[in-house]
């Protein structure tokens, strides 16, 4: 599934720049609703493919969106529906298939520390790329490095409440989880 992550330690986060980037494309299906979610709530491109995530770890839920799924605000507004009704926090999480520490995250979320870490969120993955052009920016996100993780206000938009792959050393759960957990439970948050 995920390729192996080599010997060396990748202790910064990716660039969206980084040459193999325009030569992969990410080919994760497009989750966005569950099962259960009433689709007529929803627009028809999005209520078309409303499905279980097969990455719902627990008390993680993580939903993956392409631009081919529908507009950003569509697909925001659905995914802040359904965290509401579930009593979770959203957060936008930016990635991409060839990003050592995006493999990571993927490689350990059914790890206990990781699981710990996500509880109580519901995370809307995007992958980076120019078909989300102009979009992404309209609600604040900057893909200028990956893996980060946005929380989002109640108009949907970007605050300054956000983490990145750049937050930990290497990329295994031991070093992740820690950061990740102050992050999504607001403990890293400052009171002032």
């Amino acid at each position: 599934m995920l390729a192996t992550l080599s010997a060396a330690v990748f202790l910064v986060a990716c660039s969206k720049n980084a040459p193999e980037a325009a030569a992969n494309t990410n080919t994760e299906p497009a989750v966005r609703v569950s099962a259960n979610e009433d689709p007529g709530a929803a627009k028809p491109a999005v209520a078309e493919a409303a499905k279980k995530d097969p990455a719902d770890h627990g008390e993680l839920t993580r939903l993956h969106a392409s631009p081919k799924d529908g507009e950003l605000a569509e697909l925001l507004t659905a995914a802040a529906k359904r965290a509401e009704a579930e009593g979770r926090k959203l957060f936008v999480e930016l990635g991409a298939g060839w990003c050592e520490p995006c493999q990571a995250i993927e490689k350990y979320l059914d790890d206990p520390k990781m699981a710990d870490a996500f509880a109580g969120t519901l995370v809307l993955k995007l992958d980076v790329g120019p078909s989300w052009d102009g979009q992404l920016e309209k609600f604040g996100v900057d893909s200028g490095s990956i893996p980060i993780w946005y929380e989002l206000d109640h108009d949907l938009h970007a605050t300054d409440h956000l983490i990145g792959g750049d937050a930990w050393d290497e990329n295994i759960p031991e070093n992740m989880a820690g950061p990740l957990g102050d992050y999504f439970s607001g403990k890293d948050a400052d009171p002032s």
